[in-house]
């Protein structure tokens, strides 16, 4: 008996399992944030939440640091658009985490880990956590 269509099959469920567990693991972060951002707490800058709109940095760390991973732009782009409310640009995003990382250097709270793919510095150069 020949099992290869089978195995084919398995594989193809395997990739389409993978790929709804991310997707939950990304829908349950959005909920995360998004509740965490409903409460009127003070965010580490020592500013209300609900005083102005966060940066699109400030937004990248919070998805990041829910995740505990690097994320493609393009995960970033759907999650900051769910917390803004509104439909952000993915060239606009990239390019405020590009110019931030350039000119923060050390100071960067992002870290580019492949193309087009953030995470936090501190994953990246773990001495920097100690420093910091």
């Amino acid at each position: 008996m020949d099992t290869s269509k089978l195995k084919e099959a398995l594989a193809e469920l395997q990739n389409q399992r993978n790929l709804l567990d991310a997707a939950i693991t990304n829908i349950q972060n959005v909920l995360a944030m998004l509740s965490q951002a409903s409460n009127p707490q003070r965010a580490e800058s020592g500013r209300n939440v609900s005083d102005a709109t966060p940066s699109y940095i400030e937004l990248a760390v919070d998805a990041l640091e829910h995740s505990g991973k690097p994320m493609h732009i393009k995960e970033l782009v759907g999650i900051i658009s769910e917390l803004r409310g509104d439909q952000v640009k993915r060239a606009s995003l990239e390019s405020s985490i590009v110019r931030h990382i350039a000119g923060m250097k050390e100071r960067s709270r992002l870290a580019k880990f492949a193309p087009s793919t953030f995470g936090l510095s501190i994953w990246k150069h773990p001495t920097l956590a100690r420093t910091a």
